[in-house]
């Protein structure tokens, strides 16, 4: 009786993982050998839609963009969130507070970041060209310029997920033992040395989890930078087309 509970604890998680990602990976692998579109069954065509893709300037475009996106938004998040988490790692006034501030942007929906950011980075009156403007700069085109748009989604996206690496090594630095530091004392009392020899390699394992479920995150990333740039050029040139 005890060998069955256990199965039927086990089993809405296994039918859940079945039905919502094997089924569907499994599905969507399928269609990549066919030439179905939509609902319009589809006949097999073999490798054909992958020579396809790899023979196009632009699948390898948009693969080396992802490319530098998620290598250089993991990096940023993953050595933000262990500055962060290195500081915060000892009596601080207002060390709570902080937290809180720090930990807001990552209950942001994808949605409500991609209106945010079209407000913070837009061309005309968002606050950091005015910023910008009062300094003499000119206005940066952070929709229109590839380059600039592409900063500024590795922006977006690095400011809305550095908490969740803030917060997860700030949990497995406060679970080092405070013995390790007090024999570590004996030989120096540099808090680099200390974070360099103990706190880094004790936390190795969980920096490279991070890192990896980041680098997923970052490879799923859709609703940002959609609405982020497309949605923001349909609204300005329509309107510039009007003004003139």
């Amino acid at each position: 009786m005890d060998k069955k509970i256990k199965y039927l604890f086990v089993g809405p998680g296994i039918i859940w993982i079945v039905v919502f990602t094997v089924f569907p990976l499994l599905y969507s692998l399928r269609l990549t050998f066919t030439d179905a579109y939509l609902n319009r069954p589809g006949n097999f065509v073999g490798i054909d839609n992958f020579l396809l893709a790899f023979n196009d300037y632009r699948w390898w475009n948009a693969f080396s963009v992802t490319i530098g996106f998620v290598t250089t938004t993991v990096f940023l998040t993953v050595i933000l969130g262990l500055l962060l988490a290195w500081l915060f790692n000892r009596p601080v006034r207002g060390q709570k507070f902080f937290r809180a501030i720090f930990t807001m942007p990552l209950f942001v929906a994808p949605v409500a970041l991609g209106y945010l950011g079209l407000i913070i980075f837009n061309e005309e009156s968002g606050p950091i060209n005015s910023f910008l403007h009062l300094f003499g700069f000119a206005n940066i085109p952070w929709f229109t310029n590839p380059a600039s748009a592409r900063i500024a989604i590795i922006l977006a996206d690095v400011w809305q997920w550095t908490p969740f690496c803030f917060i997860v090594f700030l949990s497995a630095m406060q679970d080092i033992s405070d013995e390790l530091y007090d024999a570590a004392k004996l030989d120096t009392t540099s808090d680099w040395d200390l974070f360099r020899h103990i706190t880094l390699p004790t936390i190795a394992p969980v920096i490279g989890t991070i890192a990896m479920l980041r680098m997923v995150e970052a490879l799923l990333l859709f609703a940002l930078p959609l609405l982020g740039t497309s949605f923001y050029l349909r609204l300005s040139y329509p309107l510039k087309t009007l003004r003139q």
